[in-house]
């Protein structure tokens, strides 16, 4: 039991860890550098999972799944002749693929693990849902609604909500499902979101949304992926849903951290505006987190999660306060960031006001020597009688001329004799 646990673990954690848009088809990983070691490890994997699969269904379940998987059969077979059994464990690679199936953007998806994946454009027969635990819709119209009504006696509070597509994220308890409303990221460099409708049921799961997503496809890989180590059930699926919305969450911070450490230190107006962007994008992430962590929380209690689920959606929480605590760190950083470019700017518009203001100072000083100058040509161009207006001689202007700027000299030289003795008075006192 504990062998298949650390197994199911083991997938999640790999799930979580492929990034944008799955760009490895497998994802491969050694459990051991022993080949002995390799070779109990494989044999207590399969023997964990075989007992786990019994005691569930001990009648039905007779052929156990191997976990072990190798990409090229004919290639397995070669080794499997020329080597011995441990030899053979040591070189092969578990391997679990999750590009597993590519849909073809039907408007109806059929999963099962014994069925398989079935898309169509066209609705089956309802006694054909039995034969499949998951059934997704894409841009559900009212004969769709009539037959999921009708089949899954799905309230019509819930249709109505779904046929809203604008319903805010929440989660409604009902007697026989659970009604779970999503927003999702479409695109995780635009931000562009997506209505998901979730209904759970206890051995059944419908989901619908009004967008394309490329997170429907990971999903149905992830279930043939855990497949292989534990019976599919809709608790997986939902919990699958939690983990792509996760995803994307990370991407957008490493995106985010990224452009912050490119800000540099000239803290221009064009990097300010930067900074406002980006603490918006952090107040549209922290929107988007903070109903996810209570619907998880009011789902837990109820009687839909099965066991591993249980535990790894509470795991998830715990993920989804880790990513909280991180956009608060951010916010404050942007905040502070915002906060010291602000004040850099008015550093810089003060100074450049006491250029101005010295600048200024310095021109209506040399304004100011011109003013006797002024003062004469004023006096002597009235049509008055002045003194030395019969003069033909010009000595009598020379001599008003310079002792005007004498004159300015002089008082400005007594001002700031005056200035600095009041300054040496006060530095005394103190």
């Amino acid at each position: 039991m504990e062998d298949v646990e650390d197994l199911i673990e083991e997938i999640v954690c790999i799930y979580k860890k492929i990034r944008q848009g799955r760009e490895y088809r497998t994802y491969q990983f050694k459990t051991s550098n022993s080949s002995k070691e390799e070779a109990k490890n494989g044999q207590q994997r399969e023997e964990g999972l075989k007992a786990y699969k019994t005691s569930i269904f001990p009648k039905e379940e007779t052929k156990i799944k191997n976990v072990t998987v190798v990409q090229d059969e004919e290639e397995s077979n070669t080794k499997l002749k020329n080597n011995d059994d441990v030899n053979r464990s040591a070189k092969i690679v578990n391997c679990f693929d999750f590009n597993k199936h590519i849909l073809k953007c039907k408007k109806y998806l059929f999963y099962s693990e014994n069925e398989g994946l079935k898309e169509s454009d066209n609705l089956i027969v309802p006694r054909d849902f039995e034969k499949f635990f998951w059934i997704n819709i894409f841009d559900p119209n009212m004969e769709d609604f009539g037959h999921l009504s009708n089949i899954f006696q799905i309230h019509e509070t819930t249709i109505a909500e779904i046929r809203e597509k604008n319903s805010p994220e929440k989660i409604d308890v009902y007697r026989n499902y659970a009604y779970i409303s999503l927003k999702m990221f479409v695109n995780k460099k635009s931000r562009e979101d997506i209505n998901f409708n979730v209904i759970v049921f206890d051995n059944f799961i419908v989901t619908t949304h009004n967008k394309q997503w490329q997170g429907v496809n990971n999903i149905l890989n992830f279930c043939h992926a855990i497949s292989k180590a534990t019976i599919l059930n809709p608790s997986w699926v939902f919990m699958s849903i939690i983990i792509e919305f996760l995803q994307d969450i990370l991407f957008s911070m490493d995106e985010i951290e990224k452009q912050t450490d490119s800000f540099s230190t000239k803290h221009s107006v064009k990097e300010l505006q930067s900074n406002f962007f980006y603490l918006q994008q952090v107040f549209v992430l922290k929107q988007y987190t903070r109903p996810k962590i209570k619907i998880l929380r009011k789902f837990l209690r109820t009687d839909f999660p099965k066991s591993p689920v249980k535990k790894l959606l509470k795991m998830c929480i715990k993920d989804f306060l880790d990513i909280k605590s991180l956009l608060g760190e951010a916010k404050r950083s942007f905040e502070r960031n915002q906060d010291m470019i602000l004040g850099l700017r008015d550093i810089e518009l003060a100074e450049q006001s006491h250029q101005m203001n010295v600048i200024m100072n310095r021109i209506s000083k040399i304004t100011f020597l011109f003013l006797p100058i002024q003062c004469i040509a004023g006096i002597w161009g009235m049509n008055v009688r002045v003194p030395w207006q019969d003069e033909e001689s010009t000595r009598y202007f020379w001599l008003l001329t310079l002792c005007g700027p004498v004159l300015c000299f002089l008082y400005f030289f007594l001002t700031e004799n005056r200035k600095k003795s009041k300054k040496s008075a006060g530095v005394n006192q103190i």
